[in-house]
């Protein structure tokens, strides 16, 4: 059970602009991950760094789009209208 001095902070709803910039560096990040592996000039000839160079970076790219979608969903869902009581939250169209 929580205190009643125990000061809790309120959580900012997600952002669907920050879930599109996370896609896209998760994209170039998998793109700059396919230069490093595909390409053997731009690293030298030692293979072992270059596959785990290019491994470490496809698994961020991947990562940053999890987190890109999974922010996009959520923010989503706090835009959704909440129901209370059996009545929407949604306010309703005026009458004509």
């Amino acid at each position: 059970m929580v205190s009643g001095t125990r000061r809790r902070t309120i959580e900012r709803p997600p952002s669907r602009v920050a879930g599109v910039i996370y896609v896209a560096i998760g994209i170039f990040a998998l793109g700059v991950a396919a230069f490093v592996m595909f390409f053997e000039g731009t690293l030298g000839a030692v293979t072992n760094f270059r596959t785990g160079f290019g491994i470490v970076i496809a698994l961020y790219g991947a990562f940053r789009i999890f987190t890109g979608i999974s922010m996009i969903r959520r923010a989503g869902k706090w835009k959704a209208p909440v129901v209370l009581n059996g009545h929407s939250s949604e306010p309703t169209p005026p009458m004509p």
